[in-house]
């Protein structure tokens, strides 16, 4: 832009420039694109063209997954899981083999198996800005799923019922270092949030004008009868749930939230050996407080029938009666087992269970490791990993745990 002439009068005429404007012609336009023509009725107050947002109602087509490998042809879909596919190769260009696509897809089947709506994912980026890891983990949350990085992978674990308990966390591989077995406690209800409140877009053929609005779950919990209502409370706890727009998948994680606030009340910072390497973000573990005098765990060194001789002096209650949980071969506890004590020897306990071994110091340095309690305990003993990390000593890892309890996942089966 040149000025043609010599400004006056102390430069006062200086001209200001609004707005530029371009076209970008499209030369090689195919049948299958979809062109939208956004009509706008003139004001007497011009408007920036960047202000200007309108909605289109599109069903989004995606690449997928057959099991073996990626098919790129595109498709219909509201799957999260190829809403993952999609952003992570055809829009952002990365390798699909970084992605654990098996358990990908797996979760997707499993939600499918149950309700498909509950793994839909119906939303549009519009901020460039928002970088590939946000946009995954958006995709994933509105199917109740986490996506992290192990290594120059990413895994993905679904918040649900899980059977298999993964590793168990005793006085043998646990660092019991001075800042490790630390215990957090959230004040009982109604002392906290007493309910919950969930917004999501409603897109029912119901909104007569044909937008798409903001919808609210609420929820009221009955701190009592650990009963959840259908109404709203005094102070809920507020979540957004993007990419959700059916109610079925937005009352499903609302019932999850609110039966959270009632039964996950124990969290655990800890210090671990490398036995955590094994284990994942997501996984079931079991966690014994090396510091609770009523607990007792340690290696078994000894079998004779039902009996174990352990590395520890057991101190069984008169009055009490108690459960132990016992490792396989494979490292996986057992399901609780009524233990009981053994006359004459103060480091062994009576049990049915049969998958136990001992150390022979050639293929095996430790044997089956035990966590003895009072089968009424005061503190929980099932977790679910939610982070890990190095330690300062190499041979360490940070683990933090959240309490599991299968009541937050009533209305999964209702």
């Amino acid at each position: 832009m040149i000025r043609t002439n010599n400004g006056y009068d102390e430069l006062t005429d200086q001209a200001k420039l609004e707005e530029v404007y371009s076209v970008q012609v499209r030369n090689n336009v195919v049948v299958e694109d979809t062109l939208i023509r956004c009509v706008t009725t003139a004001t007497e107050q011009a408007v920036g063209i960047k202000e200007r947002k309108f909605n289109a109602e599109v069903t989004r087509q995606t690449i997928t997954w057959n099991g073996s490998q990626v098919v790129n042809t595109l498709n219909p879909s509201r799957d999260f899981a190829d809403a993952v596919l999609h952003s992570f190769v055809a829009i952002a260009g990365r390798d699909p083999n970084e992605l654990d696509m098996e358990e990908l897809y797996s979760i997707s089947a499993s939600i499918k198996a149950k309700d498909e709506r509950l793994g839909w994912f119906d939303f549009s980026f519009d901020d460039k800005d928002i970088s590939l890891g946000q946009r995954l983990q958006s995709i994933c949350n509105a199917a109740r799923v986490t996506v992290f990085r192990d290594g120059i992978k990413w895994r993905f674990v679904r918040e649900e019922k899980k059977d298999i308990i993964s590793a168990q966390f005793d006085a043998r591989n646990l660092a019991n270092d001075e800042t490790g077995g630390t215990l957090q406690y959230k004040g009982h209800l109604p002392t906290s949030f007493d309910g919950i409140e969930l917004e999501w877009v409603d897109a029912t053929d119901a909104n007569d004008d044909g937008t798409d609005k903001k919808a609210y779950i609420r929820l009221r919990i009955d701190a009592a009868n650990k009963t959840i209502l259908e109404e709203g409370s005094v102070r809920p706890y507020k979540i957004q749930l993007a990419g959700c727009r059916n109610k079925d998948q937005a009352m499903n994680r609302a019932q999850l939230e609110a039966r959270r606030l009632i039964y996950q009340r124990t969290a655990v910072e800890d210090v671990a050996l490398s036995d955590a390497n094994f284990v994942q973000k997501g996984d079931r573990v079991r966690w014994a407080d090396v510091y609770d005098e009523a607990v007792s765990s340690g290696e078994i060194l000894q079998i004779n029938g039902d009996i174990f001789t352990t590395s520890e002096t057991l101190i069984f209650e008169a009055g009490k009666t108690y459960r132990v949980s016992i490792t396989d071969p494979y490292g996986y506890p057992s399901p609780w087992i009524t233990a009981t004590p053994v006359t004459g020897n103060p480091g062994a306990f009576q049990a049915d269970f049969h998958n136990a071994y001992t150390a022979d110091n050639i293929n095996s340095m430790l044997g089956s490791r035990f966590i003895l309690t009072p089968s009424v305990a005061s503190d929980p003993m099932d977790f679910v990993l939610t982070e890990k990390s190095s330690g300062e000593d190499p041979t360490q890892i940070k683990i933090s745990l959240s309490q599991y309890d299968e009541r937050m996942f009533e209305f999964d089966y209702m």
